[in-house]
């Protein structure tokens, strides 16, 4: 399966290690599946509306022909007490929250639906896909069914052991919310062109390119700066009537005869600049301007 981005941008710090490599591999498996042809994966997917967060983040985004998925992936050790969440390494280090991965799973899904909606329109085709979400352990045992925490929608390390069984969990998550949805998806593949706007709205790809007016002038900026033995130079016309500049090919002699007579025009005097060459005349008249 495609995953997007094709490598991983965080960097695991010592507290976090074992957290992100619960990420990598979930990674790692999905990219071992073939859930289709088209199916794309969207790592880490940041949501700038929530309930009440001002950012979140969904760890994977899986958009396939059977609907969108949200997975929450929490590594380490996972324990849960009196409602509070606790998600540890191997070396004592820890974190705890209330929300939990359920909550975050399913406010995540929410988000993100809502967002799509809103830009596509109730009744556009994106806004009408398949939403659904799940929770995954990759190296811990789940053994609890609660109203809060459905075993469908839990994958811990055995579903997580090989590609095969996590594609199953997969399919099972998908059936899970189908049924859930009381039959209303089921069987509705989604279509090419329904997951390329998705992608496009959710992670498209671009390049931002500065007009070619603007580029000109920085270029003409930085190529008008001058550096100090220039402007020592520069100094040296205020005090001598004439001076003799000789230097190399690059050495900014051109940039220093602007600034010469951009200074003797400010100062009210007349200036005779001559090239030999009519191609660098007009460039350097360009400049002048």
């Amino acid at each position: 399966m495609k995953i997007v981005p094709g490598y991983i941008l965080k960097e695991a710090s010592s507290t976090s290690n074992q957290l992100l490599m619960g990420e990598k591999h979930v990674r790692d498996l999905l990219e071992q599946l073939h859930f289709g042809v088209d199916a794309v994966c969207l790592h880490s997917l940041d949501v700038s509306e929530h309930q009440y967060k001002q950012w979140s983040e969904l760890d994977y985004v899986l958009i396939s022909r059977e609907g969108v998925l949200v997975l929450e992936v929490k590594g380490g050790i996972v324990s849960f007490e009196d409602g509070i969440w606790k998600y540890a390494n191997g070396r004592g280090q820890s974190r705890r929250n209330t929300e939990g991965p359920f909550r975050q799973a399913q406010l995540g899904m929410w988000s993100l639906k809502k967002m799509v909606v809103n830009h596509f329109g109730e009744t556009a085709p994106p806004s009408n896909l398949f939403f659904g979400w799940g929770v995954v352990f990759p190296f811990t045992r789940w053994a609890y069914e609660t109203p809060e925490m459905p075993r469908s929608v839990v994958a811990d390390e055995r579903d997580c052991a090989d590609k095969t069984a996590f594609y199953s969990y997969l399919k099972q998550v998908y059936g899970y919310w189908q049924s859930k949805s009381g039959g209303r998806h089921r069987g509705n593949r989604v279509t090419k062109h329904q997951m390329d706007e998705l992608l496009e709205y959710l992670r498209p790809n671009f390049c931002c390119v500065s007009p070619v007016g603007v580029v000109e002038k920085q270029t003409d900026e930085r190529r008008l700066r001058l550096n100090r033995k220039q402007w020592e130079m520069l100094e040296q016309l205020r005090q001598n009537k004439r001076i003799l500049c000789i230097g190399g090919a690059g050495t900014g002699k051109s940039v220093l005869a602007q600034a010469t007579t951009r200074a003797e025009v400010a100062a009210g005097r007349k200036v005779l600049f001559v090239v030999g060459d009519s191609v660098f005349a007009a460039f350097l008249r360009r400049g002048l301007k």
